[in-house]
């Protein structure tokens, strides 16, 4: 086989093992790419890869493929506009801006926490921990809301699900607004986030959210979930909170 022909067939490869949710194949195929170098592939392969390095958790290839691909056609706001238009598509960009943290402070993620698995969140219970708002009237209405209940305050859900795709998670945020969350996940943590550009945008405002979670050691029927849930809204109001969730899962 020519060069050319190797790196169609282990193209062909990572699409069947995509769709097979073959982590093994997945991880061995990705790996031989890479070996060959970013600079080998096409740029239309180039995209490709790019969510497959994701889904295998290697965080400083997908941060280098990522780089590739805003050389080559400047950004990757076409992942968020897609995420924003169907919560249930990756954000990719949200997702790249953590790679390299991800990267240098864990490496990359073990074959053997690669998962692909669909949750439903049963409950999300919120204690709040700071509000940061230039309207005082605001924060105190939040602090007081909160305040009537000090085991935390239960927070619809509506049965939404948490995915798992390989090395990483999506989940839908508890705003009022559907507002797509991603990140590194394994069976012990997950650090997801996500922003939105609010209307309307003279003022630029932009929501941003992040929650970490770890799974807990307590034994019960259902697998809870407990950390740090923030949010912002920023220009020209200048909102922040942070929460202590219990999800269950």
């Amino acid at each position: 086989m020519t060069e050319e022909e190797r790196r169609a067939a282990d193209q062909y490869l990572l699409d069947v093992a995509t769709r097979m949710q073959d982590g093994g194949r997945l991880v061995a195929v990705f790996d031989r790419l890479m070996k060959r170098g970013v600079s080998t592939l096409s740029d239309q392969d180039v995209v490709g890869t790019f969510a497959v390095a994701a889904t295998v958790g290697r965080w400083k290839a997908f941060n280098d493929l990522g780089k590739r691909i805003i050389d080559k056609k400047r950004d990757l706001k076409p992942f968020h506009d897609a995420a924003m238009h169907s919560p249930t598509q990756p954000d990719f960009m949200q997702l790249h801006s953590m790679a390299e943290a991800e990267a240098k402070a864990r490496g990359d993620t073990p074959m053997g926490e690669l998962q692909w698995a669909a949750y439903v969140v049963k409950s999300l219970k919120l204690k709040i921990k700071e509000v940061e708002a230039s309207d005082k009237d605001l924060a105190r209405s939040i602090q007081n809301d909160f305040a009537k209940y000090p085991e935390g305050k239960e927070t619809a859900v509506n049965e939404q699900r948490f995915i798992r795709t390989g090395a990483y998670a999506q989940m839908i945020s508890t705003q009022p607004a559907a507002l797509p969350m991603i990140g590194p996940a394994t069976g012990t943590r997950f650090d997801l986030a996500g922003f939105a550009d609010i209307p309307p945008s003279p003022s630029k405002q932009v929501e941003e959210y992040h929650m970490k979670l770890v799974k807990t050691d307590k034994q019960t029927k259902q697998t809870i979930w407990s950390g740090t849930y923030r949010t912002a809204v920023r220009r020209p109001l200048r909102l922040a909170s942070s929460a202590l969730p219990h999800i269950h899962f």
